[in-house]
């Protein structure tokens, strides 16, 4: 039998009974502590066990599958070498008489030949008889094993409670940081919220401040709408994103419709200034009379912006007219354009 300093280890916490393979096997809870098959099933409540030692809860489904818990096997393993020693072991029943009168009686406990009181104190004794001293090796052996089995279990659990707290301390620091991450993003998405109501507001406001003769307002509200879809179901970087972009379209709509604009009014500038006389000659270059009309020229524009042939009472004249300022009109910008191109071709000359 194992002494009392091994007791721990064979014998149930609860019932201070010993394990065996039947009814008292020595399970293991999830929390790492050991209690034997019969008095889980005593302790067993509401699907769960609570365990005697820590009082943490091991989930079980019903009764049946406490005796699928996983066993102890290094209990199982320190209870077959204890019968092995026990079968090793003379019965000392009466013994000290004879311990008394002969030397062939080793005492474990002790470490030297046993006496009378090592049989009184149940000491681990081995007769030392010739039948018996064959088999004193393979004893030696088995009780070094274990001692050294009992060794590696107690450096595996010190090891396994050491584990256990690390992880524990592990876990707590990560619930801590998903707390923490849970906590920004509940600021990012007020602040988000936030953002966004300022910037629907600011629409809002431009749609209602917008006047409805306004010749843009289509675009303004075809361009506002737009955004506005664009914003919806969006997160703060796709809707930053999505603002850059289309503000960068509408940027190119303006600068074009400037380019445009500022054309048309340097032509209609030009044009105030501009006069069209009609000279016509013959082949050796002697001036032919057209009309006075022509000859002394017309504008199509005044110096204030007004119709320079609205005096011309015939309407087909008046439209003869426009039609030959646009023709010359069409020249100059012809002409213009050929005056570019010259100057870009000086710039690069080819080299054969």
């Amino acid at each position: 039998m194992a002494a009392g300093n091994e007791d721990e280890f064979v014998t149930c916490g609860i019932c201070i009974s010993e394990y065996n393979d039947d009814t008292r096997k020595p399970k293991l809870l999830s929390c790492s502590h050991t209690v034997c098959l019969s008095c889980l099933q005593g302790i067993f409540k509401d699907r769960a066990i609570a365990c005697p030692f820590c009082r943490k809860h091991s989930v079980c489904g019903s009764s049946s599958e406490i005796k699928r818990l996983p066993n102890n096997d290094h209990a199982l393993q320190i209870l077959k070498l204890n019968k092995q020693i026990a079968d090793l072991t003379p019965t000392m029943d009466n013994s000290w008489q004879v311990i008394y009168y002969s030397d062939k009686y080793w005492c474990f406990t002790c470490g030297f030949m046993a006496k009378t009181e090592c049989c009184t104190s149940k000491h681990s004794i081995l007769n030392l008889a010739e039948d018996t001293v064959k088999n004193l090796d393979a004893f030696v052996d088995l009780r070094e094993e274990f001692k050294s089995e009992k060794t590696k279990e107690k450096i595996k659990l010190t090891m396994g409670h050491k584990m256990r707290k690390d992880i524990q301390m592990h876990l707590k620091k990560l619930a801590q940081s998903v707390e923490a991450s849970r906590e920004q993003v509940k600021e990012l998405q007020l602040e988000n919220d936030v953002c966004l109501a300022e910037i629907v507001s600011k629409l809002n406001g431009l749609l209602q401040t917008t006047e409805m003769e306004d010749p843009l307002m289509n675009t303004t509200e075809l361009f506002l709408s737009e955004v506005a879809s664009c914003l919806d179901d969006s997160t703060p970087e796709e809707m930053v994103n999505k603002l850059k972009i289309e503000l960068n379209k509408s940027l190119e709509i303006c600068e074009k419709s400037l380019q445009e604009t500022t054309s048309l009014s340097c032509e209609y500038d030009r044009w105030k200034k501009m006069k069209i006389a009609i000279k016509i000659s013959d082949v050796d270059g002697r001036p032919v009379s057209t009309c006075s009309l022509l000859d002394r020229g017309f504008q199509l524009l005044t110096k204030d912006g007004s119709d320079g042939v609205a005096h011309i009472t015939n309407s087909s004249v008046r439209q003869d007219l426009i039609l030959l300022s646009h023709v010359v009109s069409s020249l100059i910008k012809r002409f213009d354009v050929d005056k570019e191109e010259n100057k870009e071709v000086k710039k690069c000359p080819i080299s054969w």
